[in-house]
């Protein structure tokens, strides 16, 4: 019996969609199992491509890890398909849990530390074999009916060599620009083979960590992206060089007005360590298994001077500080506009109707907000928006072709 015989799709239960396919509803006949099928589009994607993500699934056996059932070319009309079965995570998106909760109902770090926990042993495991992800976010981990996390999608995973002893052989240095835009650490999106600007894929892996668990506890991204690109970032790498003692939570949370005091000390300790700039500064993820926050320990308080105690309550004080004053020229307010919706400004230009977006208000600072105009959140804070992969994303939006 041919694998396409072999099970029943229902292409009326998509369960999501991604740059290169889209992943349905289907059933073991023999079996009866509910299992997942990813259709893989081959005008976007190389058969060797789609081989190797399946070749690293098939070695990757960790109970945090999506298990592959079967796979094989499409037939008949969807001979130009790949088809891959995997077992079915029927709880959803972990993005899908972060958009339902919002920036006003954020999730406990109960929850999210359950959750995180889980992310970090799947991806320790997969770096234990030398494969590094490079997508990690929130449409890449899937929940099943017990809210046990599942890792999907390696199709922009990188392995480096692994020797009989286990040891991996990371002297290589990675220079794709790929990812999720909001998600890619600093040193992928600056990533440049010409001048010698490469990265550590493990590295990145721990900065789209600390990306994903901001969103799970804040309810919106830190930055829009990590380059220069974002004026966000352009602030927060000048912070983070000029103080780098400086919480790189309360900086983000600043820029919005809001004090980050509904989190735990261990909670911004771990978040500021996982969003460094400098990737050898960055907290490893050996070291994140041990960090206060994912052991459910406190903080131990560093050793204070009586010369420098003043200095630092001053330091703290100016971080967490709500800015009322909306007349000060000094702070750059950031810009927001939605898929659906963007603020009316009689005085503004640029300012258009019907949800459209004009070629220069295209080029500002975004946020994309998945439904709700910023001024119904009651909090100034944008919501998050579904991100596609790419191959390539100094092709912003569009595809690349994954040879």
């Amino acid at each position: 019996m041919s694998i396409s015989a072999k099970y029943e799709i229902n292409w009326q239960k998509k369960y999501g969609e991604g740059a290169y396919g889209a992943t349905y509803a289907a059933k073991n006949k023999e079996t009866g199992e509910e299992v997942a099928v990813k259709k893989i589009d081959m005008t976007k994607m190389a058969e060797r491509a789609i081989l190797k993500e399946v070749g690293l699934l098939e070695q990757l056996k960790h109970p945090n890890i999506i298990e592959i059932r079967d796979h094989g070319r499409g037939e008949g009309s969807a001979r130009h398909d790949y088809l891959i079965y995997m077992e079915c995570a029927s709880g959803g998106e972990l993005y899908e849990q972060v958009i339902k909760r919002g920036i006003a109902n954020t999730m406990p770090e109960l929850l999210a530390r359950g959750l995180f926990t889980q992310m970090l042993k799947a991806v320790r495991y997969c770096h234990s074999y030398g494969v590094a992800h490079r997508d990690i976010k929130p449409e890449n981990v899937l929940l099943d009916k017990a809210n046990v996390i599942k890792l999907i999608d390696f199709g922009l995973a990188h392995s480096y060599p692994r020797a009989d002893d286990k040891s991996i052989d990371r002297s290589e240095q990675l220079y794709d620009v790929c990812g999720s835009h909001s998600y890619a650490a600093p040193e992928v999106l600056a990533a440049n083979k010409r001048l010698g600007h490469g990265y550590d894929g493990f590295a990145c892996d721990a900065w789209s960590l600390g990306v994903t668990l901001f969103c799970l506890v804040a309810g919106f991204l830190p930055l829009e992206r990590a380059s220069d690109r974002d004026w966000r970032y352009c602030k927060l790498r000048d912070e983070q060089a000029t103080d780098p003692s400086a919480s790189t939570t309360a900086i983000v949370h600043r820029w919005y007005s809001r004090p980050c005091a509904y989190l735990s000390a261990e909670m911004i300790d771990l978040l500021d360590k996982l969003l460094l700039i400098d990737p050898k500064k960055r907290i490893s993820l050996d070291d994140a298994v041990d960090h206060p926050w994912v052991r459910e320990l406190k903080l131990e308080p560093p050793p204070v001077s009586a010369d420098s105690s003043e200095e630092r309550k001053r330091s703290a004080e100016a971080a967490l500080a709500i800015d009322d004053d909306d007349d000060d020229d000094s702070y750059e307010r950031p810009v927001y506009r939605s898929v659906r919706y963007v603020p009316r400004d009689p005085t503004d230009a640029h300012n258009v109707h019907d949800g459209m977006v004009d070629e220069e208000v295209e080029d500002m600072p975004l946020y994309l907000s998945a439904r709700v105009p910023i001024e119904e959140t009651g909090m100034g804070v944008p919501t998050m928006a579904r991100q596609h992969g790419n191959i390539n994303l100094l092709l912003g939006e569009e595809t690349g072709f994954m040879d």
